[in-house]
């Protein structure tokens, strides 16, 4: 059995002098198929703003995990890495394609994804894990990566549980996966079209191909939609984890969030409404295909946490509003109150010097006039005591 593996990390990089927009060769056979592909497939604000690089061709270990806490070199083989960056967003998916003449091991590499362990042989850094390595090029993985793979064969009904649940698989084991989720993901088969059968779970697509041509740069026409679905799927998770990853950090910081902070970071959201809407896809069946990948990947969960962390923003800022708003009123009934103070010995100092210069005026005058005056002035001191013990 054959088979073609795409490993997927969502990415974000910032505006610097090492944007990875420099980065690699901008055209090769499997680029001009994908843009090919794009520009027949996709609406047009969407495919003009998708730049694609290819990063070279590199050799990379897997290794499995043991029991007894050592780990064992499975292979070493080589993987074509790719770039494609949604330039208006800084937003990026990095694909690492690769070609297997004998699929026995397929299990093997899908369980190494599904544990981030995946390593580059870089000629001048050595061994590196993959995450490390897109960091030293400007590019930050904001979640696990992902696995498409298409096989040539269909594989038998336990080692397909395997590859949709992204476990290393022995037929030797005496354990197998028995999983009602599992069951249920391969009675739901969800390919649009008739040359292939798709299962998927939140790590893994697996495509069974009726097409399966000899070259892979013909093999492309066929995988090439499911490959820039599962990348729009993973620039929508790079856009959901990125403003989660703010929004965390500015929450774990202790600092109150400022207007100025929230509105950078939801005009920031913004930009990458675009790519939520399936709308972009040209033809009904691929409108389909994409919602049965975001379903699979689970996304709306990711947006249910984005919503709770933007939830306790905002109370922390209606807080901090209340807060700002009942010092303000405090130091305005102060103010009133100094002011009353003050002009309460303003007219009882009027009345003392009406006294003594009207030395013949009418008593009943001074003391109904001093009482009128006492007591509006004291209904005013009141007023503003019971105003400044409201919540």
């Amino acid at each position: 059995m054959k088979s073609d593996l795409v490993i997927l990390y969502p990415l974000m990089y910032e505006d610097s002098a090492h944007s990875p927009e420099g980065l690699g060769c901008k055209s090769n056979a499997y680029i001009e198929v994908m843009d090919y592909i794009l520009r027949n497939e996709v609406s047009d604000n969407i495919s003009s703003c998708i730049e694609r690089r290819f990063l070279g061709r590199h050799r990379f270990r897997f290794y499995k995990d043991f029991p007894e806490l050592h780990s064992e070199l499975l292979a070493e083989v080589f993987g074509e890495v790719y770039l494609a960056l949604e330039t208006r967003t800084n937003l990026c998916v990095c694909e690492i394609i690769f070609n297997f003449r004998h699929s026995g091991r397929l299990s093997y590499y899908l369980d190494a994804v599904s544990k981030d362990d995946v390593n580059i042989l870089d000629p001048q850094m050595g061994e590196l894990n993959m995450r490390d390595y897109l960091r030293m090029q400007g590019l930050e993985a904001v979640d696990l990566p992902k696995c498409c793979s298409f096989l040539s064969e269909t594989p038998s009904d336990r080692e397909l549980a395997y590859l949709v649940a992204a476990e290393f698989y022995d037929h030797d084991d005496e354990a197998f996966i028995e999983s009602s989720e599992i069951d249920r993901i391969l009675n739901a088969d969800m390919s649009q079209y008739d040359f292939l059968k798709c299962y998927a779970s939140p790590r893994s697509v697996v495509h069974i191909m009726r097409l399966f041509q000899s070259q892979f740069s013909e093999r492309i026409y066929y995988e090439g939609l499911s490959i820039f679905i599962a990348e729009l799927m993973m620039l929508n998770i790079a856009a959901i984890d990125r403003t989660n990853i703010r929004v965390k950090k500015v929450l774990i910081s202790g600092a109150e969030p400022s207007f100025e902070i929230v509105k950078d970071i939801n005009l920031e959201y913004a930009q990458t409404i675009t790519l939520w809407n399936i709308n972009i896809f040209k033809s009904f069946t691929a409108q389909t295909a994409a919602q049965k990948y975001y379903a699979a990947f689970e996304i709306e969960k990711l947006i249910e946490d984005y919503n709770r962390n933007q939830e306790v923003m905002e109370h922390i800022m209606d807080v901090k509003e209340f807060i700002h708003e009942r010092t303000q009123d405090r130091i305005l009934n102060i103010a009133a109150f100094v002011l009353t103070v003050i002009e309460l010995c303003q007219f009882i100092f009027s009345i003392a010097l009406s006294v003594i210069n009207h030395e013949n005026s009418s008593a009943e005058y001074i003391v109904g006039f001093s009482m009128f005056g006492g007591i509006t002035a004291a209904l005013i001191v009141i007023t503003i005591l019971r105003t400044r013990k409201k919540p």
